[in-house]
């Protein structure tokens, strides 16, 4: 064991008027392994200049111990200046990385909500579209019923007619295939009756009926 030797922490060693920091506990432990605790000891460069400034200290220079703990500590504090540089640099450097991350975050985020907004326009309009087209559908083929009709009715009907027709009276078109195959247009009519209110409200026929059952 090392005569200098005084402590050790998680990644420092503590000598006689000496204190080292290492980067890692693997490194502090190599050294350990390889100085303080090893009949090698006198190899140590801090074990030597220590050896070096007790034999000037006997030899009459009463401040080697002094010089020698000023430049131990010199020394040391060199080395935590770079290391604190170096940890310094990687810090602005893990900053700007973390930055340039956000920036791209901001980006998927704005290009996330285009295609979204764009799909939900697109989905939108081709619903309505879709609804569009069939409503159109509907009522051309209204269209071309009511012009059939009143073509076989001499090309014209008279409108408070249709409302005398239509007053007190409910109705439904019903289409559906006949035996044949062939598409038909049927009116079910029914009669309409008044509520205590005096509001009309429909009564289906047997017909209507039937076909709700």
């Amino acid at each position: 064991m090392c005569p200098y030797f005084r402590d050790e922490k998680n990644r420092s060693i503590s000598c006689e008027d000496c204190f080292k920091m290492f980067d890692s506990r693997e490194e502090k432990q190599m050294w350990l392994g390889s100085y303080c605790t090893d009949w090698q000891w006198e190899s140590c460069p801090y074990a030597k200049e220590i050896t070096e400034a007790y034999e000037r200290f006997e030899e009459g220079d009463s401040t080697a111990l002094e010089n020698q703990k000023i430049n131990a500590m010199q020394r040391e504090l060199k080395g935590l200046s770079t290391k604190l540089g170096r940890a310094q640099k990687k810090i602005d450097e893990l900053v700007e990385l973390n930055k340039s991350y956000l920036r791209k975050n901001d980006e998927l985020e704005k290009q996330r909500s285009m295609y979204y907004k764009r799909w939900r326009q697109e989905s939108v309009k081709g619903l309505s579209d879709t609804v569009m087209a069939q409503a159109d559908k509907v009522l051309s083929m209204y269209k071309n019923v009511a012009c059939y009709l009143l073509r076989e009715q001499g090309g014209k009907v008279y409108e408070e007619d249709v409302e005398a027709w239509a007053k007190g009276k409910v109705y439904t078109i019903y289409r559906e295939y006949d035996e044949e195959g062939r598409m038909v247009w049927q009116v079910i009519e029914g009669e309409a009756k008044e509520n205590e209110d005096g509001k009309d409200t429909d009564i289906q026929d047997d017909a209507t009926a039937q076909e709700g059952e």
